[in-house]
């Protein structure tokens, strides 16, 4: 395969890309999940919102696990992601997670995969560069996904994670919309790119 895509993919193999294009569902199952009983921690949540976690949960670390053995910067990205994880589940479990966490991990996302994205762009690395920019870009948008969460909703002190569905948040989840699918497709075509032609 040849063209822009495929350079970004030189290092990405096709079960990589398929395993990250097959773990795109686990959006809608988080939908299914969190809105099947009204009283679930964390609140109601859009299917927008929905697919953005799933999102972020494949490409900041799901992908740098598959691709750990690629370059040494894909587990350190990992590492970042599972350090949020086991902090930030327990917390929410207990009711007793802070905005400020997660726009304190976003901050360090942010900073970590731009520094990754400027030592793949000065040596080439096609590959980790794309996915080091998604995760940066990600990371910027989260930061703002969460000023609009703090405006919209009750918040983690009321035991509301997620922003739901309905009229009253039309205009937050089409903003999410609007800055989210763009990345969303630029992934998505990063992957089906390095799937076989035949």
């Amino acid at each position: 395969m040849t063209g822009w895509f495929a350079q970004l993919g030189e290092s990405l193999h096709p079960w990589q890309a398929r395993s990250l294009l097959w773990a795109q569902l686990l959006g809608p199952l988080i939908w299914l999940y969190q809105n099947a009983r009204p009283d679930r921690l964390g609140g109601r949540i859009s299917f927008i919102k929905a697919l953005w976690l799933a999102y972020v949960i494949v490409l900041w670390l799901l992908a740098p696990c598959l691709l750990a053995g690629e370059h040494p910067a894909y587990p350190i990205l990992a590492a970042s992601m599972v350090l949020r994880v086991l902090i930030e589940i327990p917390l929410c479990l207990k009711q007793r997670w802070k905005v400020g966490y997660g726009m304190a991990h976003n901050l360090l996302q942010l900073l970590l995969a731009s520094l990754v994205a400027a030592m793949a762009a000065g040596r080439g690395e096609h590959l980790l560069l794309a996915v080091s920019l998604l995760i940066a870009l990600s990371a910027l948008t989260e930061m703002l996904f969460v000023r609009w969460f703090r405006v919209a909703t009750a918040g983690p002190g009321a035991g509301v994670y997620f922003v739901p569905g309905g009229a009253c948040f039309a205009r937050v989840n089409r903003l999410t919309a609007c800055l989210f699918l763009p990345q969303c497709a630029a992934f998505l075509a990063l992957l089906i790119s390095n799937l076989p032609s035949s």
